[in-house]
């Protein structure tokens, strides 16, 4: 307690605090603290009234007083903080976990002013924060997190950073900021990977050698469908679909690093393709003992962006995350599975765990990044794949997005052929706009023509639209190409059933064309509708020449 006499100077200091005189009422406080050294509240009013008076240094001194006191380490740590010293407000901060080892949000304290010069330490104290049973947001978490994960963004992180943002927001929820910064570190993430997208496709030769490997792995024999895989592979590396088919034989040779390996390379050439991050995950959690199960759950994460109604993507990805230690993740993908599918009967396979234990991983193989070329400015190359990530998310407004990227990408180039082809194919996709979309496909051709599915996408549209029920001229040959029976050959090439199936029938009436005009020029169509079975991809690819083929 107080002796009178310093009782009355403190409250004569409170009454200049509250009419704004914090130099007099800092002095007020002064004398109590001195001629009571062990009532810390007097020392600790007069360094917050000297931060008040804009007198940093004597605030910093008067906390200095109270080196043992938690409250006046914090306010230390703050006030540097807010000077701009962060690593001297870290090091008080780390003081003040130790003098409030129960108190947790000391850790978000030291994370925030460690964020930007050291992000994996800071990210660390995040997740020792997450541990604790009374954390909440008022600790200031959020911004914490989102400096966090933006440096660690800047440093080329990306993982580390959405594994941070996922665990915070599924430990207290998800918030508008930390949101926002998920999804951009996302599409940032997926448009790296566009990028250096190298997939091409097999010749017609190389699909039915492929299609012999998965009859013979189908009948038994393993090892002839992996030679017949390996020798494709030596003629077309950059290949994702036989890189796919060669992990599935692979793994059941029992040569599961092999499959790791293949199924990474096919992920790296095309990860569009939801399939293939869904492979990888399976095998990373059935085959090593729970040792990358962070991973996989991670590769589940991306296939289910793209099947957001994949029940069994879901499940998956929750039992890796439950093994892996994130609970709080699990159960929300737990429930997520469940309202999609409740009667789904999956369960844990823990069979193998124990012999995977030790096993061992290859090295992935690598592939040199697809070159900007060098007439296009750098920031619309990646203006246009960013919009291509955009394209692969299911949230409503993504096209919007998308189509944002590709202003600003075709005003840098008003020449680049695979953003205006990906604007037209967005604006067909969503049947808005059939007009745009004609005209951007129009405008590709002019800039580089002869392209044959451009032509036949072009067809397709204008029918849409009322346009034309006339496909349009591509190179000699037009009379045959008016034929009615070569438009409905044609017509049935470019819907509904299988490639295959438009092909044949394309065949059937040249049979019975033989002796009409143009017969020439019609066998052309053919072959070109045999190209677009060899070129057919699932979802959106980058062409031979460049330009981005777009299914509508």
């Amino acid at each position: 307690m107080l002796e009178p006499v310093h009782k009355a100077i403190y409250d004569e200091g409170a009454a200049l605090e509250a009419d704004g005189r914090y130099g007099a009422a800092a002095v007020r406080y002064r004398i109590v603290a001195d001629n009571n050294p062990t009532w810390h509240r007097a020392r600790l009013d007069q360094g917050r009234v000297l931060e008040l008076a804009d007198q940093p240094a004597a605030a910093l001194a008067a906390y200095a007083e109270l080196p043992s006191d938690a409250d006046a380490v914090e306010a230390t740590g703050r006030l540097l903080a807010a000077l701009g010293r962060d690593d001297e407000a870290a090091e008080s901060f780390r003081r003040l976990r130790d003098l409030r080892p129960e108190w947790p949000g000391s850790r978000v304290l030291e994370a925030q002013a460690r964020a930007a010069s050291a992000p994996d330490l800071a990210a660390g104290l995040l997740e020792d924060y997450l541990t604790f049973d009374d954390v909440h947001l008022e600790d200031g978490v959020v911004p914490a997190t989102a400096a966090t994960a933006t440096a660690l963004r800047d440093r080329g992180d990306h993982q580390a950073a959405l594994q941070l943002l996922g665990d915070v927001q599924a430990r207290l929820g998800e918030t508008p900021a930390l949101h926002e910064l998920t999804t951009a570190l996302e599409v940032d993430a997926q448009a790296r990977a566009l990028a250096d997208a190298r997939d091409l496709p097999l010749d017609r030769d190389q699909v039915a050698r492929l299609q012999g490997a998965r009859e013979a792995f189908a009948a038994g024999r393993v090892d002839a469908a992996r030679d017949t895989l390996r020798a494709l592979l030596d003629e077309q590396p950059l290949s994702a679909v036989t890189w796919a088919t060669l992990a599935d034989v692979l793994e059941a040779a029992g040569d599961v690093a092999g499959a790791d390996q293949a199924i990474r390379a096919a992920v790296r050439l095309d990860p569009v393709n939801a399939a293939y991050p869904a492979k990888l995950g399976d095998v990373l959690y059935r085959w090593y003992s729970g040792r990358f199960d962070a991973e996989a759950a991670a590769a589940y994460a991306r296939a289910a962006q793209r099947r957001p109604d994949d029940a069994s993507l879901w499940y998956r990805k929750a039992l890796a995350e439950q093994r892996s230690g994130a609970w709080a993740q699990a159960t929300a993908s737990f429930q997520r599975a469940a309202e999609l599918d409740p009667t789904d009967p999956r369960a844990e396979d823990a069979r193998i765990a124990a012999a995977g234990a030790e096993r061992e991983r290859l090295q992935p193989v690598l592939f040199a990044p697809q070159p900007r070329p060098d007439d296009l400015p750098e920031a619309a190359w990646w203006a246009f794949h960013r919009a291509w990530a955009w394209t692969q998310r299911s949230e409503p407004d993504a096209d919007d997005h998308a189509l944002a990227e590709l202003s600003r990408a075709t005003a840098l180039a008003p020449g680049f052929v695979r953003a205006i082809e990906l604007e037209a194919a967005i604006r067909a996709r969503a049947r808005r706009g059939l007009d745009t979309a004609i005209a951007r496909y129009e405008q590709s051709l002019a800039l580089e023509p002869d392209r044959g599915w451009v032509y036949g996408t072009l067809a397709r549209l204008q029918q849409r639209a009322g346009a034309s029920t006339r496909p349009p001229r591509c190179g000699e040959g037009g009379a045959a190409r008016r034929s009615r029976r070569a438009v409905a050959a044609r017509r049935r090439a470019g819907r509904g059933p299988p490639l295959e199936r438009g092909a044949a029938h394309a065949r059937r009436v040249l049979r019975r064309d033989r002796r009409r005009p143009g017969y020439d020029a019609a066998l052309a169509l053919d072959a070109r509708l045999a190209q677009r079975i060899r070129l057919a991809r699932p979802g959106l690819a980058g062409g031979r020449s460049g330009s981005c083929r777009c299914r509508c």
